[in-house]
């Protein structure tokens, strides 16, 4: 059972589960003429994010503040369904930048106001980041019925390179993306004549 912390609309809740551990439920109508304290029914859930530390939690919250819900689930679903299919640990915190992302680039589509990125192909180095990549933006662009340009494809790669768990590459493959991704960062800073100067 969830016992209702917050009812965030009619579909979706801050909860706590019987270990008292905090999540976020979602589902048709679960929290429909239901206030705090109240229990949701398992069996009408139909996905659940387990916010595992209290910054989890904040991150949440504070997205669902500036977010759409819309964009906010379908992203949170996107990732957990990519993470799962292809067994690619991460750090929580994937769930915040990525999400963030998706909504800028979302609003920017909306008014026709969305700029190519131009960031070097990395599809070869980063194969499976690539692939989850473009699963994603066939998603979002299904989910949210806007057409994701092709573009998109390396930005969202960069977030799952990004939040890689750490155990999970060798600390030499660690430095060699570390100067890799630095060096698209350079690159595309460059195309707008930015240039990091020394301190």
């Amino acid at each position: 059972m969830f016992r209702i912390v917050q009812a965030l609309n009619n579909n979706v809740a801050l909860v706590k589960n019987e270990q008292d551990d905090q999540a976020v439920v979602m589902g048709l109508g679960i929290v429909f003429q239901k206030k705090k304290s109240d229990l949701i029914t398992p069996s009408k859930v139909e996905k659940v994010f387990l916010l595992k530390t209290e910054e989890s939690k904040e991150n949440f919250l504070t997205l669902l503040k500036n977010i759409l819900l819309d964009i906010l689930t379908v992203t949170y679903n996107m990732i957990d369904d990519l993470v799962a299919k292809y067994h690619f640990p991460v750090q929580e915190y994937l769930y915040v930048s990525p999400t963030d992302h998706v909504y800028l680039v979302y609003q920017k589509l909306l008014k026709g106001a969305h700029q190519e990125s131009h960031l070097p192909d990395i599809s070869a180095a980063y194969v499976t980041e690539f692939q989850m990549a473009q699963e994603a933006v066939a998603i979002l662009s299904q989910k949210l019925s806007v057409t994701f340009p092709e573009d998109e494809l390396g930005r969202i790669a960069i977030h799952f390179i990004n939040a890689k768990r750490e155990g999970e590459v060798t600390p030499s493959f660690q430095i060699s993306r570390t100067k890799h991704i630095l060096e698209l960062v350079k690159q595309e800073f460059s195309r707008d004549n930015i240039e990091r100067t020394p301190q």
